[in-house]
């Protein structure tokens, strides 16, 4: 039977071939073979997957002096590890071999595993200009000294515009999550067990779908404090009802100008709306500093 070489295969299907490969190992495999692999690996390849996990300090250095520099925009994924088999090697790649996330024109995707310090991830996600911001981010393994250090990530990553999936696995600790500013992506979507307390204030006014999303998912279904501006006070029935666990609530509603004045009449009149839909279970006032914030207890 006849054995087809694979050097003999058509420059078209070898560049389809290579898009299953990480990079360390396609250049591992192939460059160096002959002039030909060479082409295609620094020229014609339009996208690297690089994982520098679990990778020999010899190989690493080889990619990041010989190779990464003249493909460094076709670059699309990223995995950098400062676990004991890669010890310090973030800072080797940010630090002594210079690369900069901003050089990165075309990464969609970055994780970091094991990295223990907030100082060193912010510094990365400042990084990130508007060309060169990724839509999926992982923070594998890494270890934060209290709730607030993860905090102020967390709300670091929100303001990453083109970020769609977010994934942080050792954040066990992490009982309160404050947003600031707008974000973009779909706060809904957010799983994590430990979460029970949510502050949404700083993100403008909620409107109907998101409201309805929210209490529908995992993130609200577990919320038992919930801090929050919505445009019209009648979405809060729905919401407070569909999310069971629910023992505190805070909201102002764009809605109720009076109330906005400061129309103590108007604040009452929607006090005793809520306690006719509510459950009676609830407590329901004025904030007293403040005649905009309505709070409900139960």
């Amino acid at each position: 039977m006849h054995k087809m070489q694979f050097k003999s295969l058509s420059n078209e299907l070898l560049l389809d071939l290579f898009e299953f490969f990480d990079g360390v190992h396609l250049f591992g495999a192939f460059y160096g073979l002959n002039n030909c692999f060479n082409t295609l690996l620094l020229v014609h390849c339009l996208q690297y997957h690089f994982d520098f996990q679990l990778l020999s300090k010899r190989k690493f250095d080889l990619i990041c002096q010989e190779y990464l520099p003249s493909i460094i925009d076709r670059v699309t994924s990223i995995r950098l590890s400062d676990s004991d088999e890669t010890p310090n090697l973030v800072d080797r790649f940010l630090i002594t071999y210079g690369f900069n996330f901003t050089q990165f024109t075309h990464l969609y995707s970055l994780s970091l595993i094991q990295v223990g310090s907030l100082e060193k991830i912010s510094a990365i996600l400042t990084e990130f200009s508007d060309f060169a911001q990724p839509t999926r981010l992982q923070l594998m393994e890494c270890f934060y000294r209290q709730e607030d250090d993860l905090t102020r990530l967390i709300n670091n990553i929100w303001h990453l515009p083109k970020l769609t999936h977010f994934l942080i696995n050792r954040a066990p600790q992490l009982y309160s999550l404050p947003i600031r500013g707008k974000v973009g992506f779909q706060i809904w979507k957010i799983k994590s067990t430990s979460i029970h307390r949510l502050d949404l204030i700083h993100i403008g006014y909620l409107t109907v779908a998101p409201c309805s999303k929210l209490s529908n998912s995992l993130l609200g279904s577990q919320c038992q404090a919930f801090s929050f501006h919505l445009i019209n006070c009648s979405h809060i029935i729905n919401l407070v009802i569909n999310m069971s666990n629910l023992r505190a609530v805070n909201f102002q509603g764009r809605d109720n100008m009076k109330i906005r004045d400061g129309s103590l009449p108007e604040a009452n009149e929607l006090v005793v709306w809520l306690q006719n839909c509510l459950p009676s279970t609830f407590s329901i006032r004025i904030e007293p500093t403040s005649y905009k914030t309505m709070q409900l207890w139960t």
